[in-house]
């Protein structure tokens, strides 16, 4: 789970009707074992700047939070569970939608 996920996920959180049980909910899945929270670091920054630039030279821009949780993906070689269709855009990126 990509640090940036987790800062979009409690921003959206605020003001709404149920954002103590939302964060309840967030909170229990961070606790799972499986989960595993990434920041990011040197390498995620030498993805970014490769992905920024394959969109800008294709004229695809996206959202700049989702270059970074991209960069984050293919650091770690894992895909994104994302019904986001922008991120087809970087073909570097597996997009899985469940």
């Amino acid at each position: 789970m990509p640090a940036i996920v987790l800062g979009e996920l409690r921003y959206g959180f605020q003001g709404a009707a149920k954002a103590v049980e939302n964060e309840a909910k967030l909170d229990q899945f961070l606790r799972h074992p499986a989960v595993r929270v990434v920041s990011v670091g040197e390498p995620a920054s030498r993805c970014y700047a490769h992905l920024k630039r394959f969109l800008r030279m294709q004229g695809s821009p996206i959202p700049e939070n989702d270059i970074w949780i991209a960069a984050l993906a293919l650091e770690h070689a894992t895909p994104l569970l994302t019904s986001d269709v922008h991120f087809d855009h970087l073909p570097q990126v597996t997009r899985v939608v469940e």
